[in-house]
């Protein structure tokens, strides 16, 4: 058994991990801002200047994702607001909401870029390759930087995924309008600008379905993704004293945090509290579920 000291320095250890990392993520989210914005307003500068479809879509889809990673960074503030009495959970479902805005806004820039490249490639127009691949090389290396400070967390949090996602993402779209630049330096097609553009916005589609579809089932009060209820329902009816287990619930909480409500049948009542801690540490164990609450019945009839 932990004596109360080697509890306190538990907690107070954890206390400040948990800190550290609020502070970490804080300090990832002011510079991916704080960078792609001035990216943003470096390639929207020069895309209008030299008329380059790709650099004029990557930068309203770079300020989408800046918008994204404010909606994103809320979310992650919000998560660690305390409840209240209207809010027994606290806010922390805002995050959900900001994975699902954040990857909404990024599909919505895809089909203006699409229609963009189609009226541009109608046209004829004379672009700079070199100025092309010194902005979209800015655009990478911005891109790749920022991506790494959310790295660590990314397969933990859907929030934080969504917002490593939107970095990588513009990473490759910056290095694939480097290859369209070049081309057009040293070719003089000037069809691959709009042509790129196209390929870009797919990708992008395609890379945030996941994420949309995941976090507007979450919404939803759909079971989260790494769960699966019939693994969960085996796992509790192998439990010595469980007869039946039904009305089975279980939702996310926030991006980071699953509940689950469960009744289970145990013909011989209430069983001691030690039961009740075991079964509920193991099922943590196996599965991401932070919140448990069990509703024990000695027999069905008694279910409401």
């Amino acid at each position: 058994m932990n004596s109360p000291e080697h509890d306190h320095k538990h907690h107070h250890t954890h206390d400040h991990t948990v800190v550290a990392e609020k502070n970490i993520h804080s300090r990832a989210f002011k510079w991916g801002i704080g960078l792609n914005f001035l990216y943003v307003i470096i390639e929207i500068t020069y895309g209008f200047k030299i008329d380059s479809l790709a650099l004029i879509a990557d930068a309203t889809h770079n300020f989408g994702d800046v918008c994204g990673l404010l909606i994103a960074w809320l979310g992650f503030v919000l998560l660690n607001k305390k409840p209240s009495s209207r809010m027994s959970f606290g806010l922390k479902k805002f995050s959900i909401l900001a994975a699902f805005v954040n990857s909404f806004l990024l599909m919505a820039t895809t089909f203006w870029i699409l229609k963009e490249a189609i009226e541009r490639y109608q046209t004829t127009t004379v672009l700079s390759g070199i100025t092309i691949i010194v902005v979209a090389g800015i655009g990478l290396v911005i891109n790749l930087t920022t991506a790494m400070l959310f790295h660590q967390e990314h397969d933990q949090d859907l929030n934080i995924k969504a917002a490593f996602l939107h970095l990588m993402s513009d990473a490759f779209v910056s290095a694939g309008v480097i290859i369209a630049g070049l081309i057009i330096y040293f070719k003089g097609y000037t069809w691959i600008d709009p042509v790129s553009s196209i390929f870009i916005a797919i990708f992008i589609f395609i890379s945030t379905w996941g994420i949309f579809k995941e976090s507007f089932q979450l919404l939803m009060g759909g079971v989260p993704k790494k769960i699966n209820p019939d693994k969960v329902i085996q796992f509790l009816e192998k439990q010595t004293g469980i007869e039946d287990v039904h009305s089975l619930h279980i939702w996310a909480l926030s991006t980071t945090e699953n509940m689950m409500v469960v009744h289970l049948v145990m013909p011989n009542g209430l069983p001691a509290d030690d039961f009740i801690a075991d079964v509920k540490h193991e099922l943590k164990h196996h599965f991401p579920i932070k919140n448990i609450v069990f509703q024990i019945e000695k027999n069905r009839k008694n279910c409401n």
